[in-house]
């Protein structure tokens, strides 16, 4: 149970590099401006066919610093049977390209993450870099890619990322989201999500999405976005 605990806490935190693009876990090329902030929390649940539950809890505060790039600080806290696991993560985001109509907008995204089990010390678990894609296909429609290098103390090690997804603003402040995103350790996960734009600078936004292959295994999520 551990093991799993650090495992899920540490995933949440692989997904928080500071974009800010809920409910999303692909990140996309576009960077926070300068002096602009956003604090995105939310919460969820794992299910594993055969396994107890795992509940999870993430917040996220990432700002514009300039110079085309964003940091972020995150935390995350995983609990099942009693037991918890509680992560941080620093992570930045740098934009190469601009993201404008016909061209495709390229950024940096990077990060470290710390992880300490119930009654236990922090540790340095993990690290991660990765390129980012992104481009509008139609006024509607944006494509977004990721290819990365992650490594953590626990038994993925070292490991190729990757995420691929796609939005649609199918209405006035509706959003659907679909994705795939994994490693080349373990099976991918597909993802849908849906995004409301309750005003300017507020949304809210939920995600359900399942690991391939092997034993039945889903993750709901609930949160909102802030922008100030």
């Amino acid at each position: 149970m551990r093991v799993r605990l650090l495992a899920a806490c540490l995933a949440a935190l692989s997904c928080a590099t500071a974009h800010a693009n809920r409910p999303l876990n692909t990140d996309t090329a576009d960077v926070t401006e300068r002096g602009t902030c956003q604090f995105e929390p939310y919460g969820g649940q794992e299910r594993v066919s055969g396994e107890t539950s795992i509940s999870l809890g993430f917040a996220q505060l990432s700002c514009g610093i300039g110079l085309r790039t964003q940091f972020g600080l995150s935390a995350a806290r995983a609990s099942s049977a009693g037991e918890h696991a509680d992560g941080l993560a620093l992570s930045g985001k740098s934009e190469l390209i601009s993201l404008e109509d016909g061209r495709f907008g390229i950024s940096v995204g990077y990060g470290l993450g710390w992880s300490r089990p119930s009654n236990d010390s922090w540790h340095q678990d993990a690290q991660a870099v990765y390129l980012i894609a992104s481009r509008r296909l139609a006024e509607p429609v944006m494509v977004h890619a990721n290819l990365g290098h992650s490594r953590t103390r626990l038994g993925e090690g070292n490991s190729t990322t990757w995420g691929a997804a796609v939005e649609w603003n199918f209405a006035p402040r509706w959003t659907f989201t679909a994705e795939s995103f994994g490693n080349d350790r373990g099976n991918p996960w597909g993802s849908l999500g849906l995004l409301y734009e309750v005003t300017k600078g507020f949304t809210v936004n939920s995600s359900l999405g399942t690991r391939f292959g092997g034993r039945s295994n889903t993750l709901w999520t609930a949160g909102f976005n802030f922008e100030f």
